[in-house]
């Protein structure tokens, strides 16, 4: 939850235009939530860390609110091993 950790690499820096701060497993806080309903958006691409908890629980919420989810497999990952992402990409 700290640098370097949490740090955006060089790469991505362009395309940076918002940052929303995710204490748990959803992405969907407060502020994601409005920002999403203020801006209409109806499609959502979603990567990082546990494939098996926060990815898979962003996509529900995601799911359940109208939103359409796509996952980027090639750029998600378990810290729980290579069983617990290809678990979650099933479930998903």
């Amino acid at each position: 939850m700290q640098e370097p950790e949490t740090s955006i690499i060089d790469k991505l820096q362009p395309y940076i235009n918002n940052i929303f701060d995710k204490p748990y497993h959803s992405a969907f806080t407060e502020n994601f939530s409005t920002f999403i309903l203020i801006n209409q958006i109806s499609k959502i691409y979603l990567c990082g860390v546990a494939t098996d908890s926060c990815i898979l629980k962003t996509a529900i919420d995601s799911f359940e609110r109208g939103i359409e989810p796509v996952i980027i497999k090639d750029a998600c990952f378990s810290h729980g091993g290579q069983q617990a992402h290809d678990a979650g990409i099933f479930l998903l």
